[in-house]
Order: C-alpha cells, then sequence, then structure tokens
C-alpha cells in the first residue's frame, strides 16, 4: 500500500509541475520520485524537452528517440536558470562540454560522509552526463540519484531551502574530483572506494554507495559511513 501511494504522490507531482517546475520544456516520462529531472535538446531544431529518471535511464529514452544525439548548447533561458559565471554573454553560446573551463573553482571534496561506492562504477556514470549534457535537478531541500551501478551512486541534492537547478557537465566534474580526491589506495586494481561530496551554495553533488534497488527514499543520508563495507573503507 505505501508503494502503490509513493507512486501516486509521484504521479501527482509531476503532473502539477512540483516539485521541478524551473525549466520550460514538455515532459515525456513523469517523475518517478529518486531520479533526476534532465531538460535538454533531443533533436536539434526541435523544443527542449525532459526526462526523469537516473541518468543511464534518461540517456536510453535519449537514444530511443535520436540514436544520433549529440549535446546541444545550453542556450540563454538555460544560463538564466543558473549560477554565474553561467549566466554571463560571452558564455551564451558556447557548447555545454566547453562551458565547463568556467565554472567556478570547484573547492576540495568533503571525504567519508557516507558509505563508499567504488570508483570504476563511477567513472560510468561521470562519463554519461558528459554524454548527454543539458540541465540536471533535483527538487529543493532533497536530494535525487543520478546514476547508480552496481552499489555505486551518485546524487544531486537541492540546498538552503532552493533546487539544485545545475549543468549536467557540472555534476559530472564534481563526480570526477571526488573520485579523484577521495580515499586514495595504493593499487587500483577493479576501482577504489569512493565517499564525499562537495557542496555549492543551494546544491551539492554526492558520490557513494547505492542500491539500485532502492527506489524513492534513496539518498546519501540513508548510507553513513562506514555502512557495510562492500566497498572497502576510505
Amino acid at each position: 500500500m505505501s508503494i502503490k501511494l509513493a507512486s501516486l504522490l509521484s504521479l501527482a507531482a509531476a503532473a502539477t509541475g512540483f516539485p521541478f517546475d524551473s525549466t520550460n520544456s514538455t515532459s515525456l516520462n513523469p517523475d518517478n520520485g529518486y531520479g533526476i529531472k534532465w531538460t535538454g535538446v533531443i533533436t536539434p531544431g526541435q523544443p527542449k524537452t525532459s526526462l526523469f529518471g537516473t541518468i543511464d535511464e534518461i540517456y536510453e529514452r535519449i537514444l530511443a528517440i535520436n540514436p544520433n544525439y549529440v549535446a546541444q548548447p545550453l542556450d540563454e533561458s538555460d544560463l538564466a536558470l543558473l549560477a554565474t559565471p553561467w549566466n554571463s554573454p560571452e558564455t551564451s553560446k558556447l557548447a555545454a562540454r566547453q562551458r565547463s573551463r568556467y565554472l567556478d573553482n570547484i573547492p576540495n571534496p568533503r571525504c567519508r560522509v557516507m558509505a563508499t561506492g567504488n570508483s570504476r562504477s563511477l567513472s560510468y556514470q561521470i562519463e554519461q552526463l558528459e554524454y548527454i549534457g543539458g540541465i540536471c535537478e533535483a527538487p529543493k531541500d532533497a536530494c535525487r540519484r543520478v546514476g547508480c551501478k552496481s552499489t555505486t551512486a551518485g546524487y544531486l541534492c537541492g540546498e538552503n531551502g532552493s533546487p539544485a537547478v545545475v549543468a549536467c557537465t557540472d555534476v559530472s566534474r564534481r563526480m570526477d574530483k571526488i573520485k579523484r580526491g577521495c580515499c586514495s589506495v595504493i593499487f587500483d586494481i577493479g576501482g577504489k572506494p569512493v565517499s564525499g561530496n562537495i557542496k555549492h551554495a543551494n546544491y551539492s553533488v554526492w558520490a557513494g554507495y547505492g542500491n539500485c534497488n532502492h527506489g524513492i527514499d534513496s539518498s546519501p543520508s540513508k548510507y553513513p559511513y562506514p555502512g557495510g563495507g562492500v566497498n572497502g573503507k576510505c
């Protein structure tokens, strides 16, 4: 009964535009309650589209619509949603991948903030974020799973009373910095443990443990460090 109620609440939220209501686009599927919202142009010349889910689910839907998909540059309406320097005129025509060069200096991650994931499983999610570009969102003061592979997940969270509205390449860069900056090991055979987060004024990016079978209640707080140690200690 509780699962059915959660599903109904999720569908109702998608129908009313809550909790995602910042980007102006057509949604092709309802909010599943645990994944991010992605917004971008799937086919050049067509309107923006929004998809909900983890990054692998979103990418699969994108390729079903356009097998030759290439991430399009963010436009001025996208840039207006993002923190400076993204919304400055001189960056408005750069492709999403190029735009990462203009990010504010990404701070070093805080490590051992949740149970650990695996660096190689995280790399898969980082690469997919780079491929799809566009805007990634999470609701106000809530976390959503960016991706999940094996026992490893990335998360995007709204902070300080704000939703997270972020260039997906920004999420990718921050996850990559967590992967490289946390849990050093001498030998990285099969991947190393990863646990960390990087916080911005109104959003945060996390990387660590994830159970891909967990649904609507999945967030970093569900998996405190050190957890069960399935991926080792940080």
